[in-house]
């Protein structure tokens, strides 16, 4: 059944109920979809001034950490800079596997940090190191003896998926890991975890090659994102003209 029939010179636009249905509500999908897709690019560009200018502020001491930040919630920190001094803990390093750097697989080291007058281990990534020729071996982390007075930047890792039983149940260092999971590692430990990684920075003698810092997908993804779309809003529209428009020049030859 045609929803209208309009002549249009030699052409004839009848288009059917249920077929206009399903493209006005694709159209309007992908408009709202595209128009989606520009908000998330807005907030992904405050997002970013907003996490530069934490990173060019004041460096906070570890001792204006808030009991709830190291218990669970980071996001008024992430990204800020802070400085603690303390001692490595010695032989206990984590290595957390399958981490991608220049296209090459390795480790990233993490090693926990004692701070001075506190209970709290603090996790310190201390950068990547690449697989050695077997999987078996893991490698040899020099222990960092001494007290130490570290800057780094405050961050978090993306929950991962554990694929069976980690490592920690058996206490081998160095630990190697899939994923970094706070509540296991204060079960190896026995002593609070801070639930947030202290990243250090590029050139510490305490490093290795650190990678660059993750914002996430930039911001003008989203605007491609967007463009696609809109472009598909306009095929489905363009589509849904050319198969409902017809010749009726040979209805009258």
């Amino acid at each position: 059944m045609s929803l209208l029939k309009l002549k249009m010179g030699d052409f004839e636009f009848t288009p059917g109920i249920v077929g206009t249905f399903i493209t006005v509500l694709l159209i309007l999908l992908f408009v709202y979809l595209g128009f989606w897709q520009l908000s998330r690019m807005e907030e992904k560009k405050l997002l970013a001034e907003n996490l530069k200018n934490r990173m060019n502020a004041e460096v906070i001491d570890f001792s204006q950490v808030t009991e709830a930040m190291i218990d669970r919630d980071i996001n008024d920190f992430r990204f800020q800079r802070m400085t603690v001094s303390g001692q490595f803990l010695e032989n206990r390093d984590i290595l957390l596997d399958n981490q991608i750097f220049n296209g090459h697989a390795g480790y990233d080291v993490i090693t926990p940090f004692l701070p001075t007058g506190s209970n709290t281990l603090i996790l310190v990534d201390r950068g990547w190191i690449p697989w050695g020729e077997d999987r078996n071996e893991l490698p040899k982390i020099q222990p960092i003896l001494g007290n130490r007075t570290l800057v780094g930047t405050i961050n978090q890792y993306a929950p991962g998926l554990k694929l069976g039983e980690e490592e920690t149940t058996h206490h081998l260092w160095p630990l190697r890991v899939q994923t970094v999971d706070y509540d296991d590692l204060e079960g190896v430990f026995k002593q609070p975890i801070a639930h947030f990684v202290l990243l250090l920075p590029t050139g510490s003698s305490e490093g290795f090659s650190i990678r660059p810092i993750y914002f996430g997908l930039p911001a003008d993804r989203h605007l491609g994102y967007a463009v696609q779309w809109f472009t598909m809003a306009v095929a489905v529209l363009l589509y849904y003209l050319v198969v409902n428009l017809r010749s009726t020049r040979s209805n009258t030859e």
